[in-house]
């Protein structure tokens, strides 16, 4: 079948938001894409817990990786076009009435080429899917750093500004598309919910992901003459932000941020960082050598956010999702790195 990109619309109007529950008033099923992503596994857990959810449909290659005893697996290859068919089937079959959106890379890659098949045109097909197996709603994990890291950039970026992160790297561009398309989902008058929950730099203290790297490697030097202020979200929070999505309709991107910010120093000396310094420069070279011989998971691009602010106003999800982050960024990183042995400090700033 032919896969057409849906229009744009803005979908964080709060004018006439309708709020009821989605889950928790009759048993139901979940469909969950990534199952196997850092949310993702949390999630399932959450999910599987849950009284009222009675299966969770898992759309991915392979299963959960701890057992699940409600997850039913549908074997899904989102590059793949012949997907949209098999996911609209299964969603009509089970009649799902929400799927969560979570197959997205947690850090960039070499292989921008796959990473866009996988993140915008993947996308693009679950979307279509929902459409043509009668799915109400759809939840879907976006990024706050889309906002961008700017000189400019306002103390807190509210849901309302406007995406201004590098086009020209595929790790945003594709998350970008992503975000096109979830909306368009959700247009209004069309009876549809679309939810786009905006993480900031997201740490799972028991597992290192990127941005703990990011922090971390004594290889990647802060720059010279900057220092930001920082802010991450626990995976613990992130999850609570996706369950109270399913059980809540809000429409619209909704930022998912920690409570309290740090300077990048201060956030990378929690980590386990001990202070090189560079020209943006310099750094840019040393970083893009790192990149490209394999030996780093940050590209260079990625230097914007530890040279210029990119920090997120949380207060829409606790106002319309009620969520209330148990861990602010100070903590998160303090456990990260207690869990990874870094010989972590008192933050000045908590």
């Amino acid at each position: 079948m032919t896969i057409s990109r849906l229009h744009n619309t803005n979908g964080a109007v709060e004018n006439g938001l309708e709020r009821s529950r989605a889950i928790g008033t009759r048993a139901t099923t979940i469909a969950v894409t990534g199952i196997r992503t850092t949310i993702g596994r949390g999630l399932m857990a959450a999910l599987d817990a849950d009284p009222s959810v009675e299966a969770i449909l898992c759309f991915d290659i392979v299963g959960p990786q701890t057992p699940c005893q409600k997850a039913k697996v549908v074997a899904v290859d989102l590059t793949r076009g012949d997907c949209v068919d098999v996911m609209a089937r299964h969603l009509a079959e089970h009649r799902v009435r929400a799927l969560v959106h979570l197959a997205f890379r947690d850090s960039p890659t070499l292989s921008p080429g796959a990473s866009h098949e996988l993140e915008s045109v993947g996308t693009m097909r679950v979307v279509r899917a929902c459409l043509e197996g009668g799915v109400r709603k759809i939840v879907s994990w976006s990024r706050s750093w889309l906002y961008g890291a700017r000189a400019d950039a306002p103390a807190l970026l509210d849901e309302s500004q406007p995406l201004r992160a590098r086009r020209t790297d595929r790790f945003f561009a594709d998350k970008m598309d992503a975000e096109r398309d979830v909306l368009s989902f959700g247009a209004p008058g069309r009876a549809r919910i679309a939810t786009l929950l905006r993480t900031a730099p997201l740490v799972d203290p028991h597992s290192p992901g990127m941005i703990f790297h990011l922090l971390r490697d004594t290889r990647i030097p802060s720059i010279a003459g900057f220092n930001p202020m920082w802010q991450c979200v626990h995976v613990e929070d992130a999850v609570s932000a996706f369950v109270q999505a399913l059980r809540l309709d809000v429409p619209g991107a909704i930022n998912v941020v920690s409570p309290g910010v740090l300077p990048l120093g201060e956030a990378r000396r929690l980590a386990g960082h001990r202070g090189l310094k560079l020209p943006r420069s310099l750094a840019t070279a040393l970083v893009g050598g790192l990149w490209l011989s394999g030996s780093c998971r940050v590209p260079p691009s990625l230097l914007d956010y530890l040279q210029f602010p990119c920090v997120a106003d949380g207060g829409r999800a606790e106002r319309l999702l009620q969520l209330t982050c148990k861990h602010s960024t100070s903590s998160t990183l303090t456990e990260a790195a207690q869990c990874h042995g870094a010989p972590a400090s008192s933050p000045a700033h908590p």
